[in-house]
């Protein structure tokens, strides 16, 4: 605390006998008590005026008025004889300020009175307040009522009431104060989702007793599912005891990725060591897991350390502890230690932090890959090791991998592999290497990567916009590289050489270098694309990458040609020319198609891209397949029960990169065969492609070159002037097609209009008949 203070003050009587009046008018001089909320509300120059005046043992305060840079506070009334209070105060403040776990933002104002003695007073007071916010609820247009009694152990009343983002919120409580403690009953509050009911006692800075009830419902806290819990808390004389009944039921934390499906913490015993069970099932970040166990709660001073022993299984992993794992919490101060059983190997894992440090280190012995990632197969043996104090955070990494691939992947394509890395003076040094099955395949990497790194605040991020320096080289089978880092629907494989250096930044990367792809083969299953024979040669220059060579068949006699430069600057323009014949463009049992024809991808410098060109359809087929239910066949609403919980399930990934513009057309004389329910018919093409891959339009014409169409066992004749009006959009695709049957006796028609969602089907006939007749 620091500063001065200036004030001047009088005591006047006009002549004996009559009242004193009194003045007073203080200012403070670059004051500051040293705390912080205080300091901000009344500044460096808060002012203090009064005026009083006494008369026969009588105290009336005309005015005393405390006014601080983001403060005032105002009081008049009278102190009678024997201490008696009649008074009046009004206050004001601008936020934020903070009282304990919650901080009051915006403006607060208050009104009240004082009543009693000075000895036993008693208040009614009143309080507005524009916004409060406590963790994870933010109360609105607050309005706080408050009476206080008087005395030691006389009951007081608050209650508040409030408007929030989760509809209205209200708690209310009495409360008396005892000693060095506080007595609440009658809790009653809600809000947000949470509710909460009961009676505690607070003695010094713990609860003594309590019995509350509360519950959580989707809100603030909860985006679905409940959470209810109940806790007794009795002040024995052997010291206090407990009781928890904690369950959850589908609780999804708001913004968590985890689920809770079905939880529950019991504990029962003395709160200085105190026993408890848990058994918990759920999903987080999209992992199954399930947890069974129990352990103590034991108090050490002011810390508390939790130990569990138990079992369970993440994803498809078992895990079992070997010893009792330890969490210590003090303070600041927090400490984990534990040793499982994992994956079908063992997991020792110790983690320390105080006082601006930080120590841990992890072993691992040949757990099982599928513990960290589903669609890993594979096992790791290594040790990861970190330290730091304050800004410096030093940490090392030694792993080893063996049989690693994708889980689809045959083991033929498993890959052995080592990883090191140490991180130093804010720089993170790796090196990789990988050899595969087939004698001869490797591949490696070495990069060094600055990092933004701190033991206090703990902060750990690869820097961006920092230089980066490696090398990579291989020469190996792409495909098991290509089926861990992107698999999906697309395979890619082939010889791949490749060797190089990286440099610029990782949002700018500059590599230099060159690699070729050899018996390359890669297949869409979605578009059922295949490329045989795949031969690729590329320069890496800079930002500059050169495509000199890309060949591939298909999977009969078509084949595709290109050759295009590419830009890796975010301003830089590329081009890819392709070429095809006859090449199987789709292969499913929807729809077969071949083509030929040019079509070029570039890219300006504002990094718009564009796919145009001309195809022309050498031969297709399409086999149309009907959303509706066979005749006979009724369809049924489906709910599935026991299926596996998606609710904590990481968002989808977005679409890398922009969407690309499309300028294709695409033509058929003829040779476009629509076959399948009841229809058998040769089409021509002329479509254009346009938009974008995001939101591709399509429009154009496709006219009818001879067909038929089977109904009730009647083959009738397609004519030749049909034609259907493309469009993206079924709904807006429109037909206009005629199809007659010639017969002895009767010359019927059909006519079908409408779109291809919802077709308009009449019949005629010569002679006329009805058309349920036809």
């Amino acid at each position: 605390a620091h500063g001065g203070l200036q004030a001047t003050w009088s005591a006047t009587q006009p002549k004996a006998g009559e009242p004193w009046a009194f003045t007073v008018d203080a200012r403070g001089e670059r004051l500051a008590s040293g705390y912080g909320q205080l300091d901000r509300l009344l500044g460096a120059q808060p002012r203090l005026t009064a005026a009083a005046r006494y008369d026969q043992g009588t105290v009336t305060v005309s005015k005393a008025d405390l006014a601080g840079a983001a403060a005032r506070a105002g009081l008049t009334g009278i102190i009678g004889k024997g201490g008696g209070l009649k008074m009046a105060l009004d206050w004001s403040a601008n936020g934020p300020f903070e009282a304990g776990p919650l901080e009051i933002a915006g403006k607060a104002a208050g009104t009240g009175g004082l009543r009693g003695t000075v000895a036993a007073p008693s208040a009614d007071l009143a309080a507005d307040f524009e916004r409060i916010d406590l963790p994870s609820l933010s109360l609105k247009a607050a309005h706080l009522v408050l009476t206080l009694s008087g005395g030691q152990g006389s009951e007081n009343q608050v209650a508040l009431t409030a408007a929030s983002d989760y509809g209205p919120a209200h708690a209310k409580a009495q409360f008396r104060f005892l000693g060095d403690g506080l007595s609440i009953e009658g809790l009653d509050a809600a809000g947000g989702g949470l509710t909460a009911a009961g009676a505690l006692a607070l003695h010094g800075h713990a609860s003594s007793s309590a019995n509350l009830a509360l519950s959580i419902v989707p809100g603030a806290f909860l985006s679905r599912g409940r959470v209810d819990a109940k806790l007794v808390l009795i002040d024995a004389a052997s010291g206090p005891t407990a009781d928890l009944d904690l369950a959850a039921k589908d609780a999804a934390p708001r913004g968590a990725t985890i689920v809770l499906t079905d939880a529950r913490v019991t504990a029962a015993g003395p709160l200085a060591r105190l026993p408890y069970a848990l058994a918990a099932d759920g999903v987080g970040a999209g992992a199954p897991f399930r947890l069974n166990g129990s352990g103590q709660a034991v108090q050490q001073g002011a810390g508390r350390t939790i130990s569990f022993s138990g079992s369970g299984r993440i994803r498809e992993a078992d895990l079992r502890t070997l010893s009792p794992a330890l969490f210590g919490l003090d303070g600041p101060n927090a400490a984990v230690k534990a040793q499982l059983s994992y994956g079908g190997g063992t997991a020792d894992v110790a983690v320390r932090q105080s006082a601006g440090a930080v120590s841990g280190k992890a072993v691992l012995n040949g757990v099982d890959l599928t513990a960290l990632g589903q669609d890993v197969v594979g096992r790791v043996t290594g040790e990861v090791s970190l330290d730091g104090q304050g800004p410096r955070l030093d940490g090392a990494l030694n792993a080893r991998l063996d049989g690693l691939r994708s889980r689809d992947a045959p083991s033929k394509l498993s890959l052995s592999g080592q990883v090191q890395a140490r991180l130093s003076e804010r720089k993170l040094s790796l090196d990789a290497s990988v050899t595969g099955a087939q004698a001869g395949d490797k591949a490696s990497v070495n990069l060094v990567l600055p990092v933004q790194a701190s033991a206090a605040p703990f902060n750990f991020a690869l820097s961006r916009d920092q230089p980066i320096d490696g090398a990579f080289d291989a020469n190996a089978e792409l495909q098991p590289i290509w089926d861990l880092f992107f698999g999906g629907d697309r395979t890619l494989g082939g010889h791949l050489v490749a060797q190089g250096r990286l440099g610029g930044t990782l949002a700018s990367p500059h590599p230099v270098g060159r690699a070729s792809l050899s018996g390359g083969r890669f297949e869409d299953a979605a578009t059922g694309l295949k490329l045989r024979n795949l031969d690729a040669d590329v320069d890496l220059h800079d930002e500059v990458l050169t495509v000199s060579k890309f060949a591939g068949d298909d999977a009969r006699t078509g084949a595709l040609n290109g050759q295009g430069r590419f830009s890796l600057a975010a301003d830089g323009a590329s081009n890819l020319t392709l070429t095809a014949k006859t090449f199987q463009l789709l292969d499913s049992d929807a729809a077969k198609a071949t083509a030929s024809g040019t079509l070029t991808v570039t890219r300006g410098g504002d990094g718009k891209a564009l796919l145009a060109g001309q195809l022309i359809i050498n031969r297709a087929d399409i086999s149309p397949v009907s959303a509706r239910a066979p005749p006979g066949v009724t369809s049924m609403d489906v709910t599935e029960i026991n299926g596996p919980d998606v609710g904590a399930q990481p968002p989808p990934p977005q679409a890398a990169g922009p969407a690309v513009g499309l300028d294709v057309r695409l033509r058929a004389p003829r040779g476009v065969f629509v076959k399948g329910l009841g229809l058998n018919a040769e089409m021509s093409l002329d479509a254009q492609v346009s938009g974008t891959t995001a939101a591709p339009v399509l429009s154009g014409t496709a006219h009818v070159v001879r067909g038929d169409y089977d109904l009730a066992g009647k083959r009738f004749e397609i004519d030749d002037q049909g034609v259907v009006y493309l469009a993206s959009d079924i709904n807006k695709i429109r037909l206009d097609l005629v199809a007659k049957l010639d017969d002895p006796s009767i010359t019927a028609q059909i006519n079908i209009a409408g779109t291809a969602a919802k077709p308009e089907i009449t019949l005629s006939s010569v002679p006329a008949l009805p058309s349920d007749e036809v």
